[in-house]
């Protein structure tokens, strides 16, 4: 049984499979090891990019206020 409705009558749904926790967590895990070197890659090329980014936010506040 699922839930009663409004009028009180009973819903039946369908039986859901047994979740096999192990394949979920080889998935995940699976997907990490995929998504994790390119997080890295992204994170450094942020890092580089920072400095950049703030110099030219120096130079900008410089030029506006002359």
């Amino acid at each position: 049984m699922v839930d009663e409705d409004e009028e009180g009558e009973t819903e039946w749904g369908f039986c859901v499979p047994i979740l096999d926790y192990d394949k979920v967590r080889e998935k995940v895990h699976d997907l990490m090891s995929e998504e994790i070197p390119e997080i890295r890659k992204i994170k450094e090329e942020e890092e580089k990019l920072i400095p950049v980014g703030l110099g030219l936010l120096e130079t900008y506040e410089k030029t506006k206020a002359k």
